[in-house]
C-alpha cells in the first residue's frame, strides 16, 4: 500500500471504530464496489444506495473479518465484494415489488447464432451496455455465473430458486446477449 499504513493496520484500526481508517479503506475500494453495485442495480442512484448499505453492513461486521497468520490483503477485497454482491441480491428482493420493468423473452428462443467470429471483437463498454438490457432478475443471475464466478448450485441457493431456473435463465440471457451483440456488429 501506498499509504504509511498496511491494509491490515487499518482493518484494525477499522474494528476500533477509527474513523479516520474507515475512510482510508472506502477511498481505497469505492469505486470497485461500486462498479459491482452496478452490475446490479437498475439505475446510478439505485446503485449508491446499494452500495452505501453495503458499507454499512461491511464497518458493522468488520469484527468477523479475520486476520491470521494466512491473511493476505486479496482475502479483504474478497469479504467486501461477497458483502457488496449479496446485499444487491438482498436489495433486489426488498425492492422487487417495486421493479415492474421486466422484459418478455420468449420471443429471443431462436436458433443459436455464433456471434464470436474473429473478425470481430466488442468492447467491453458493447458488453457492458447490452448486459445492462437484460431483465434484471436474469442480469443478477448473469452477472452471479459469469463475472462473479458462482456455480448454478450456488446460484440457486443464493435466490432460493432451482438449478434447472437458473440454467433456463443464463440460457435465455445468452440467446438475449447474441440478439443484442448481433445488432451492434451489424451497425
Amino acid at each position: 500500500m501506498k499509504d504509511d499504513k498496511s491494509l491490515k493496520d487499518l482493518i484494525q484500526l477499522c474494528k476500533d471504530n477509527d474513523l479516520l481508517a474507515q475512510e482510508k479503506i472506502f477511498n481505497l475500494y469505492k469505486d470497485k464496489l461500486f462498479a459491482i453495485s452496478m452490475r446490479y442495480a437498475s439505475s446510478k442512484e439505485e446503485a449508491e444506495d446499494m452500495l452505501m448499505e453495503s458499507w454499512l453492513k461491511i464497518f458493522s461486521n468488520i469484527n468477523s473479518f479475520i486476520i491470521d497468520k494466512n491473511y493476505k490483503d486479496y482475502l479483504f477485497f474478497a469479504w467486501i465484494k461477497k458483502i457488496t454482491i449479496n446485499n444487491a441480491i438482498n436489495y433486489y428482493y426488498k425492492n422487487k415489488k417495486y421493479n415492474t420493468t421486466e422484459v418478455v423473452m420468449d420471443d429471443i428462443m431462436e436458433k443459436d447464432v455464433d456471434i464470436f467470429q474473429k473478425d470481430y471483437a466488442f468492447s467491453q463498454e458493447e458488453l457492458m451496455f447490452c448486459i445492462e438490457k437484460l431483465p434484471r432478475y436474469i442480469r443478477i443471475i448473469f452477472n452471479l455465473y459469469a463475472i462473479d464466478q458462482y456455480s448454478n448450485k450456488e446460484i440457486a441457493e443464493i435466490l432460493n430458486t432451482t438449478t434447472n431456473s437458473v440454467k433456463t435463465s443464463l440460457y435465455k440471457a445468452r440467446k438475449f446477449l447474441q440478439k443484442e451483440l448481433i445488432k451492434i456488429k451489424s451497425r
